[in-house]
């Protein structure tokens, strides 16, 4: 479930979810499939030598890659620049917040994560919505981000969600 943006700047909930948590975005559901095109188009760039240098754009790469909660446990590829958005759902009225638990040194978180709450009716609080987290690509290297749902207080409580990725940045040209 994951959808591509390129040269948009996003405002608002970028990632809205149906009523079984799957990614929608303008009431239709997005395919498995960008995510497996997006991996073999890296493989492809990367066994063929034309991997992007530090700060060059790579034709047909989208700005941004997209990830949202289904896509866990999923392997990405980026090349150097890139942004990597993570939509999750979230509901910090609850004292329940998304933390960083391990990320890779091939990326840098990009600005401070946001939070976009779901549309409710008047006088409705503690509404859940969406933290949204952003890193960019910058060396080549391997690694693992992993992020953990749980409140700050608990400190001897296991979290109640878990979301990880395996994140490839591709090498720059010499």
């Amino acid at each position: 479930m994951l959808w591509m943006s390129r040269g948009r700047s996003w405002t608002g909930n970028p990632c809205a979810s149906d009523t079984r948590g799957r990614a929608v975005r303008d009431g239709r559901r997005r395919g498995p499939g960008v995510l497996g095109a997006a991996w073999a188009l890296a493989v492809l760039l990367g066994a063929s030598g034309c991997t992007p240098g530090r700060g060059t754009r790579v034709s047909g790469l989208p700005d941004t890659l997209h990830v949202v909660e289904t896509d866990a446990e999923q392997a990405v590829a980026l090349a150097p620049g890139q942004i990597l958005r993570l939509s999750l759902a979230a509901n910090p009225s609850t004292g329940y917040t998304w933390q960083i638990t391990a990320l890779p040194a091939c990326l840098a978180a990009d600005g401070t994560p946001g939070f976009t709450p779901r549309p409710v009716p008047a006088g409705i609080v503690g509404s859940g919505g969406t933290m949204t987290f952003a890193f960019r690509a910058f060396s080549a290297g391997t690694g693992r981000l992993e992020l953990s749902y749980h409140r700050s207080w608990e400190t001897q409580a296991p979290p109640a969600r878990r979301f990880a990725l395996a994140v490839t940045v591709g090498r720059p040209a010499p």
